[in-house]
């Protein structure tokens, strides 16, 4: 009970969209997500996505019913914008309303009490990109803005086509926001901050490149060396391995950065050589590495043909369907595995592999000939197809001599 004479004070609908979506007025929630209300909230979530302009009735009915599957589905709009509209004023009043209609349109009511986490993220945004603002009270306004997003804009709405459009601008948003605090932080030396800001980004977005050069800075920066060669390592392994893809022009700097923190003086050769040795010399089979060594052991194998004048050769293997067609990523996947085991075993301990990209493997066979390369991709691709018995996989593959530098 409020004591006699204080006014109460007003409650306000939160509706949260970064991440988890809810809508609440204190600490009841009104949103469920029980199957008879799913096209309710629908219709919230596409009134407050589009809360600047009003939305006609027959764009409500397309996104609603999309099939055009009712006998009256004006009568059905009616009747779902009269449930939401009791549901959401029941706290407030009749003469409350959060939606209202004019012109054969419905438009969200900008002066009802309500507040939305995406617009109050956005505006701490805007406002701490105010270069004239000090480094700490920018600092202060990005901490705030990173701890209202929780994830994508209507994470659960991701497959609806009107909802993509603010997804990716939050998301940029909060990409640029984290490369900001992380510039920010480490401007005042604060490095514990950028380890942590980024290793929450990355867990909302595993691969985007700048969290995780931002993180190995500032892991370089605080002396932690192990870890920044730990996570450099585990990031392009990831990007060659999920995406296919090589690791951008930062993030390959950072590594002649991390050997460069690395350099100390040694003069004991055993220790030296001690650091060099195979980690697991007792495994056999061909030496699997990321594509930037082996792009470094490939130049090395040319600049050595001029003296040695043996034979290297460089094969390339992709996975395709017989229609040259890629197979889809949950079928790449254990089949890439399957096909990086058989080069491992299969292959001389003096062989070099790398996933190229995520259907194509690259091969480095010194002091081959042409017959030796015939007979080892034939039988790999005997065994391989053998094993994953599908009619419809093509097994390609290319090679030709390396030619001195």
């Amino acid at each position: 009970m409020f004591p006699i004479g204080e006014p109460k004070e007003q409650p306000v609908l939160a509706i949260e969209t970064l991440g988890v979506f809810s809508v609440r007025v204190g600490d009841e929630i009104l949103s469920d997500s029980s199957p008879r209300s799913g096209q309710i909230w629908k219709l919230f979530k596409y009134i407050i996505t589009n809360k600047e302009t009003p939305i006609p009735t027959e764009k409500l009915i397309d996104v609603l019913w999309p099939d055009g599957d009712l006998d009256n589905p004006l009568k059905a709009l009616y009747s779902l914008v009269y449930r939401l509209r009791s549901m959401l004023k029941k706290n407030f009043g009749s003469a409350c309303d959060f939606i209202i209609f004019q012109h054969n349109s419905y438009i969200w009511n900008k002066n009802a009490p309500y507040r939305i986490d995406s617009e109050e993220f956005e505006s701490l945004v805007k406002r701490a990109g105010n270069i004239a603002l000090p480094a700490e009270e920018r600092i202060n306004l990005y901490r705030e803005a990173f701890s209202l997003y929780r994830g994508d804009y209507l994470a659960e709405s991701a497959q609806e086509a009107w909802a993509l459009p603010p997804t990716n601008y939050y998301k940029r948003l909060y990409t640029n926001l984290v490369a900001k605090l992380a510039e920010l932080c480490s401007s005042v030396g604060d490095y514990l901050s950028v380890v942590k800001f980024c290793e929450k980004a990355i867990e909302l977005d595993p691969y985007e490149e700048n969290h995780h050069a931002a993180l190995i800075e500032a892991l370089l920066q605080l002396g932690q060396i192990s870890q920044a060669i730990a996570h450099y390592d585990y990031i392009v392994s990831v990007l060659n391995k999920d995406l296919g893809v090589q690791p951008s022009e930062r993030l390959q700097k950072l590594h002649e950065q991390i050997f460069r923190h690395t350099e100390n003086i040694q003069y004991d050769l055993d220790s030296i050589r001690a650091s060099l040795n195979e980690q697991n010399p007792e495994e056999s089979g061909a030496f699997f590495c990321d594509a930037d060594t082996f792009r470094k052991i490939y130049q090395l194998e040319q600049r050595a043909l001029k003296r040695s004048g043996l034979s290297v050769y460089l094969v390339c293997v992709s996975i395709a369907n017989n229609d040259h067609s890629l197979p889809s990523n949950e079928e790449l996947t254990p089949l890439m595995a399957q096909l990086k085991r058989a080069f491992l075993i299969g292959l001389r301990r003096g062989d070099v592999v790398t996933q190229y990209s995520k259907s194509q493997f690259l091969l480095l066979l010194p002091s081959s000939s042409y017959e030796d390369c015939e007979y080892v991709l034939e039988r790999t691709k005997k065994k391989f197809l053998a094993n994953t018995r599908s009619k419809k996989l093509a097994f390609i593959c290319s090679f030709e001599p390396v030619t001195p530098a």
